[in-house]
């Protein structure tokens, strides 16, 4: 019920029609009212159980997924998810399940608005970076952990492109990055409506990173993600953000996007840190 007014401004305001229209057309999915109207309610629904700190329903593993599970306890993984369903109550659950688990995200433009989301995902549980992002995965990666990133999101500088519905993406180079230096196995996360949660490995532990190797591992993380939006076209809020944007037909190579985009400071001070600890610098992404 407390959905049903949100649903409503969305509606009257016209909340990312045009973007929504475009998206949709471009992955071949029928757009009409009922569509954005269903689209809508999803968003709000997983809003407010984020807000709520509870998912409606019990979240349950595939038997077959059980190992790949304890195997993201014990030893250190990538894991990749998307703009997908819950996704925030799929990592608070995680970390309650004993998996050490650190996520990197792009902070929001709005101040205020990433105070209330600090503040929701420290009362969940949930340990995400904001910045230094390269380094602070691979901090935690060497620790024996788990490091969490959105490959779903927007970037304008990359040499690694994948199709997503038959469109070249540019892909953040942060996991190629983490490759390189650690070899460690990437897994596919997502927790579908309903509350089944599926675990899909990309790639073997002992993976030497690329550049063939990198398309191949975002080749298999998009034909994935086509099938989940293919079944659940509503759940995926990608198609509310500007990810067919960075096509290379429209992108420019001088803008520098803000999704990938961190503090000054971090660049500047990189190699100051090394050579302060002792030890050589580690070559960043183009996009950090």
């Amino acid at each position: 019920m407390l959905s049903l007014p949100l649903v409503a401004c969305l509606i009257l305001i016209g909340w990312k029609r045009g973007k929504l229209r475009l998206n949709t057309r471009l992955c071949g999915i029928p757009y009409s009212f009922r569509f954005r109207l269903r689209f809508y309610q999803s968003l709000t629904l997983d809003l407010l159980q984020f807000i709520h700190g509870g998912y409606a329903g019990n979240l349950r593993r595939r038997p077959r997924d059980e190992k790949k599970w304890g195997r993201l306890r014990s030893d250190p993984a990538l894991f990749l998810t998307a703009h997908f369903h819950n996704w925030e109550l799929m990592g608070a659950w995680m970390a309650r399940q004993g998996i050490p688990l650190l996520s990197g995200a792009r902070p929001l433009a709005n101040a205020w608005s990433q105070r209330i989301l600090i503040r929701l995902r420290r009362r969940l549980g949930m340990k995400v970076v904001f910045r230094d992002l390269p380094r602070s995965a691979l901090r935690h990666l060497r620790s024996g952990h788990c490091f969490a990133l959105l490959w779903d999101q927007r970037v304008d500088h990359s040499d690694t492109l994948a199709p997503l519905f038959g469109h070249a993406l540019l892909l953040d180079p942060l996991p190629d990055f983490l490759l390189k230096h650690t070899s460690v196995p990437g897994y596919f996360g997502v927790l579908l409506p309903g509350g089944s949660l599926r675990l899909i490995q990309l790639t073997s532990e002992g993976h030497i990173s690329s550049p063939a190797s990198t398309r191949s591992l975002g080749s298999r993380y998009h034909r994935v993600l086509e099938t989940l939006v293919r079944a659940y076209p509503t759940s995926w809020y990608g198609l509310a953000h500007g990810r067919f944007q960075n096509r290379p037909d429209t992108r420019s190579r001088f803008h520098v996007s803000r999704e990938t985009s961190l503090a000054s400071d971090v660049m500047v001070s990189r190699e100051t840190l090394e050579r302060k600890n002792g030890r050589p610098a580690i070559p960043l992404p183009d996009s950090y």
